[in-house]
């Protein structure tokens, strides 16, 4: 699939708003520079979080209540190099990527099916909101590009065709498209693919104090008004407009995980930071600024995602 540079590029460019490196504690009125709403002034962060962690020199995949309770071992995993783990909508499953090949984890099981098999790698698995496709990236037709598949691994289908990279996929809160990074340049565009066309959804500009660089991965909120972004300078949240850019912390303390994920209700976000003592995975409430670490997991834990709200029958 070509994409497509003209009357569809739309170039939504960010005017850099400086904020410190870490948000600070709770104070009695929230930074107006955070997408601050007032339904989340007195929301406290619920669910459960998914994150992988070698605590007992094995890697395998837990789940956390964000208060710390109910910490359990999800996955029976052997030599495993596990990364990208996505919910599935349901909650009862997760895809994730194992030694560069995709896998779906049955959590009350913990049977885990391989799903590819390509020797040249799969990548990054991402559950479409109705629980139908896993859309993933795949050396399979030469460069990284995107491609659909069944939770079984079923009914493969190419979704772009590029000499770029492709660096990762997201699904749209409602499912009617996905938006990924390409390995382009500077490297500092979200694109969205929707009914076969492909166009520039946000283009992040770069300056002279090099806030960008590189993004490498992005997540919509649930209820489709901002992004989270990982790049090569730390994490950041944008409104979905593209206004208030707010960074959450730096390269040196984020390191490279995901981009952080949202609570169902778009209040919070989880996020892994990687800072001597203080490291550890961590909730921001995105009202206030402020953040709080999760109890009870050790500190070489990575890529937390929130478990969706929404219950919906996958197939």
């Amino acid at each position: 699939m070509h994409k497509l540079f003209s009357l569809l590029a739309v170039l939504l460019c960010l005017c850099v708003i400086y904020a410190p490196t870490y948000a600070q504690e709770a104070t009695a009125e929230p930074d107006a520079g955070w997408p601050v709403e007032e339904r989340c002034k007195d929301s406290e962060p619920l669910g459960t979080i998914a994150y992988v962690s070698n605590e007992n020199s094995a890697q395998q995949i837990y789940k956390i209540n964000v208060d710390g309770t109910d910490k359990q071992t999800v996955s029976a995993l052997v030599d495993a190099n596990i990364e990208d783990i996505d919910w599935s909508p349901d909650g009862k499953q997760i895809a994730f990527t194992n030694n560069y090949h995709i896998y779906r984890l049955n959590i009350e099981t913990k049977a885990s099916t391989q799903l590819t098999a390509n020797p040249r790698g799969d990548y990054h698995p991402a559950w479409s909101p109705d629980g139908r496709y896993i859309a993933y990236i795949t050396t399979r037709s030469g460069p990284f590009d995107i491609w659909l598949m069944k939770p079984n691994g079923a009914n493969l289908r190419q979704m772009t065709s590029d000499p770029r990279w492709e660096l990762t996929v997201r699904w749209s809160p409602n499912g009617e498209s996905f938006g990924y990074v390409p390995n382009s340049g500077a490297n500092l565009q979200i694109w969205i693919e929707k009914d076969g066309l492909d166009e520039i959804f946000m283009h992040l500009e770069d300056n002279d104090d090099m806030v960008f660089h590189t993004v490498t991965d992005f997540r919509w909120s649930p209820n489709g008004q901002y992004f989270s972004i990982q790049s090569d300078s730390g994490a950041y949240v944008v409104n979905r407009d593209g206004s208030n850019l707010r960074q959450i912390a730096d390269r040196e303390t984020f390191g490279y995980d995901a981009a952080p994920s949202w609570s169902p209700d778009s209040c919070f976000l989880t996020f892994r930071l990687d800072k001597g003592d203080e490291s550890g995975i961590y909730v921001m409430d995105l009202y206030d600024g402020s953040r709080h670490k999760i109890p009870n997991v050790l500190p070489y834990a990575w890529s937390p995602v929130w478990k969706p709200k929404e219950i919906v029958k996958v197939d």
